[in-house]
């Protein structure tokens, strides 16, 4: 069997939209004044036009939702990784990463960690550590893996594949 995508799922749960946010920008408030775009909005100001996170929040809401996530998107993943070989998960802290695989029952062995030494990384940390996972020589060819994250939203994402 050669490389292939078994599976994709994206799911939102809105009630986690103020837990990741830069509320300022864009046309809901704008960092220039709609009158004249050369002066800056004195609705706007220098918080609101920065990321804000409640991370022990997020971290609480992906627990709520991430077994039936993972669930929906490979049946059984909700409980072990059966039959995948590597966990290739978004790792914006160690200590979420960890909690995350403990509530899905996966051993932290068999996930591709890369917080210690690349930091969060945000959105490039999946592909970064699968390609870690590679260079390592610990994801080979024809190994299933699984590639999770979560984003502002709150969304999860997360693919099955064989590499």
């Amino acid at each position: 069997e050669g490389s292939r995508l078994h599976a994709a799922r994206v799911e939102t749960y809105g009630e986690g939209a103020a837990l990741t946010q830069a509320r300022g920008g864009g046309t809901n408030l704008p960092q220039h004044s709609p009158e004249d775009h050369h002066a800056p909005n004195p609705a706007s100001d220098y918080a609101a036009n920065h990321f804000e996170m409640d991370g022990a929040g997020a971290l609480r809401l992906v627990l709520q939702h991430g077994r039936g996530f993972m669930e929906r998107l490979w049946p059984g993943l909700s409980r072990s990784l059966g039959s995948i070989t590597w966990a290739v998960p978004h790792q914006a802290s160690g200590l979420a990463l960890e909690a995350i695989l403990d509530a899905l029952g996966w051993p932290a062995e068999r996930a591709i960690r890369t917080i210690d030494t690349l930091g969060n990384c945000v959105a490039a940390s999946i592909p970064l550590t699968l390609h870690e996972g590679i260079a390592s020589g610990k994801i080979r060819r024809g190994d299933k893996c699984v590639l999770f994250g979560t984003g502002a939203g709150l969304s999860f994402g997360g693919i099955v594949l064989t590499y």
